[in-house]
């Protein structure tokens, strides 16, 4: 599945966005996150289907889980993926009322 993942004010208003879609980001985001695996507590939670929100209060732990699993990143296009997530991951981890979100197909 394809995602759209933005670094969001608390106004839906769109600092910084990322397409994972063939051309634009050649990676698959997808299979970066870990599904049914019980050590991570945010990741698996991503709905490939539908809208998920992350806020500043959960990024030490998307951080976290999201430095875990770069080791699934199998080609330079699935670690450019990997890096683009992790840097907006960054923007709202610093600022308040922010944050980022993942739109599934």
């Amino acid at each position: 599945m394809p995602f759209i993942v933005n670094y969001e004010s608390l106004d839906r208003e769109v600092y910084a966005s990322i397409l994972d879609r063939p051309g634009i980001i050649p990676g698959n985001i997808e299979d970066l996150i870990p599904y049914g695996d019980d050590s991570f507590h945010c990741l698996p939670y991503i709905d490939p289907y539908d809208t998920t929100y992350f806020t500043k209060r959960q990024m030490a732990i998307f951080l976290s889980e999201w430095e875990r699993v770069k080791a699934r990143a199998e080609t330079p296009a699935q670690l450019v993926a990997w890096d683009s997530v992790y840097q907006l991951a960054k923007c709202v981890a610093e600022h308040p009322h922010s944050f980022l979100v993942f739109r599934g197909d």
